[in-house]
């Protein structure tokens, strides 16, 4: 009986320390940090907790970027080694909150990812001033073959269209097709002359619902020029 007591105990008091430790791992414990020190790395920051990272003379190493020289940052990681999930909120500002995030594979860290947030109730609007658009990996190129009435195709967002360098006279336009899957009947495509003066572009008109008809003009002298078109879409709906 007195061994059964003993397996019992010891039993009850595995399952705590167990317990225990989960708890230590997945629930937020009290803030860390809070003192001024930019060499300290979100990467070491404590499992389960909130850690607060703090400078007073720009950001630290692998923190999210700051246009502010002083930054206080709660930090809050989560997940088991090699698989961790970060989530970094810039405080020292009563501009609308800044979230970043970030997740480990392995021993490799991705890079800060900052999330825009609104007032709005419906709708997005961009509160802090910064640029909203596609980012890096997003785009495509093309080179147009030929002659400059070739059709186009990119099926990116955004990009850069090359044009052929076929001749051009003075005051004249050439139009081709241009295609994408990111096209449908209620995007917008915005084009513009990239790196050329003396050329303008328009959409003149819509082909398919994944095409449309660009129109290049030529209001400067005769020239050959592979003009480049940078080009982005915008996605919409009609209801």
């Amino acid at each position: 009986m007195a061994s059964l007591q003993a397996r019992i105990t010891a039993l009850a008091q595995a399952i705590g320390a167990d317990i225990k430790a989960l708890v230590n791992v997945y629930m937020p414990r009290a803030a860390f940090g809070g003192i001024p020190d930019k060499t300290r790395k979100m990467a070491n920051a404590q499992i389960g907790a909130v850690d607060a990272f703090v400078s007073v003379d720009g950001a630290g190493t692998d923190w999210p970027a700051q246009s502010l020289s002083t930054a206080w940052w709660n930090v809050f990681t989560f997940g088991i080694p090699g698989r961790l999930s970060q989530v970094a909120q810039q405080v020292f500002h009563t501009r609308v909150a800044q979230f970043w995030f970030r997740h480990l594979h392995d021993a490799i860290w991705t890079p800060w990812y900052r999330h825009p947030f609104t007032f709005a109730e419906t709708g997005f609007l961009l509160q802090d001033g910064g640029v909203l658009g596609y980012g890096a990996g997003c785009g495509g190129t093309a080179n147009q073959p030929t002659n400059k009435r070739m059709p186009v195709t990119v099926n990116k967002p955004c990009g850069v269209i090359t044009m052929h360098p076929e001749q051009l006279s003075a005051g004249a336009s050439v139009e081709f097709i241009f295609s994408s899957s990111a096209l449908s009947s209620a995007a917008v495509l915005l084009p513009v002359i990239l790196g050329y003066s003396g050329y303008s572009v328009v959409v003149a008109y819509v082909d398919t619902a994944t095409s449309v008809a660009l129109r290049l003009t030529n209001n400067g002298a005769t020239r050959s020029d592979p003009v480049n078109i940078s080009f982005c879409i915008l996605s919409g709906a009609h209801s």
